[in-house]
């Protein structure tokens, strides 16, 4: 993934904010730097904590979901950026995303926060067609919100008859009580590359060459 400098692919692939609900003052926004690259703290000072793609995916304050996430019991320090409207919650942990999924899984993206919107989320996860059916049944979900499925975790379902609406932060909370704790620190170590390993008698060739071309050098005055 290239390097970028700002959100702009993910604003033009997410489309215009659905909705504002808080502006953020200078003092959180500095705050907020001490934890988010600056194109993301660029991005709230202009639109403040909204949603994208009809209210499919919503950024949200560090603090409104921390209670919610310490029940997950998480062996690395995270902080919440956004979730989107099925209670998926995406963090960021040592400038990387990891997404806390309403079934209780995790996964661990290998890109930084700005890559991610520009590259991951933007492109992939914001198609409006995926919420349309249960806007149509049960109306949009505010920020706090997130639709929910009976029966609930740990039996995946997308059955739109069996859907509901309720608050996301109590929803967190209880996906994290059936899971915890949760391991997510080993997946966030540096990927390394095995170093190849050539047979014996290989490297005595490779050895004899080089020994060859240097005499060779040598000969010609080299």
């Amino acid at each position: 993934m290239g390097e970028r400098n700002d959100l702009v692919p993910f604003e033009n692939e997410a489309g215009k904010v659905r909705r504002r609900y808080a502006r953020l003052t200078e003092k959180e926004l500095e705050e907020l730097s001490a934890i988010f690259p600056e194109p993301f703290i660029d991005h709230l000072r202009r639109h403040g904590w909204c949603s994208f793609a009809g209210g499919l995916f919503w950024t949200v304050s560090p603090k409104h979901l921390e209670s919610g996430i310490a029940d997950w019991k998480l062996d690395a320090p995270v902080h919440a950026f956004g979730h989107n409207a099925f209670g998926d919650v995406y963090v960021l942990c040592r400038d990387r995303v990891v997404a806390l999924y309403s079934s209780g899984g995790t996964l661990t993206h290998s890109a930084d926060l700005v890559d991610f919107l520009n590259d991951v989320l933007g492109p992939n996860q914001l198609r409006k067609s995926d919420v349309a059916p249960l806007k149509k049944k049960l109306g949009p979900v505010d920020w706090d919100e997130c639709y929910t499925y009976a029966p609930a975790f740990p039996i995946e379902t997308d059955d739109v008859r069996t859907a509901s609406r309720g608050k996301l932060l109590p929803y967190v909370s209880i996906v994290g009580q059936l899971v915890a704790p949760v391991k997510i620190a080993d997946s966030l170590k540096p990927r390394q590359t095995p170093r190849l390993k050539l047979p014996s008698d290989l490297l005595d060739l490779v050895a004899d060459a080089e020994k060859e071309l240097d005499e060779r050098k040598k000969k010609k005055g080299y």
